[in-house]
């Protein structure tokens, strides 16, 4: 397996793994109060709703970036490498280059 493809593997399980622990602090207060965390607890037990309407789209951007991210890390990991170009099958020479342009 290549470094590129392995990178992409760690790209998008990072990216998962985040997502995934961002939605359990955020939506449930239970698992954010037993990370000692209490940026979760207070969206579904507050009464002002003006925090949850200011939550979402704070998560949909966290949401969207991590996405983004696990998208790209899945695309260098399943993407085959590139084949190596043989450049003397390629027959260049700079001497036939300048005299067709003249």
């Amino acid at each position: 397996m290549s470094k590129d493809k392995i990178y992409g593997a760690i790209i998008a399980l990072l990216f998962l793994v985040i997502l995934i622990f961002y939605l359990y602090v955020v939506f449930i207060p239970v698992t954010a109060t037993a990370f000692g965390l209490s940026l979760g607890s207070w969206v579904f037990t507050d009464t002002k709703m003006i925090e949850f309407f200011i939550m979402l789209p704070v998560f949909g951007g966290v949401a969207l970036f991590s996405f983004i991210f696990i998208w790209i890390g899945y695309t260098m990991a399943t993407t085959p490498p590139p084949e190596p170009i043989d450049l003397d099958s390629l027959d260049l020479d700079d001497d036939e280059e300048e005299t067709s342009s003249s």
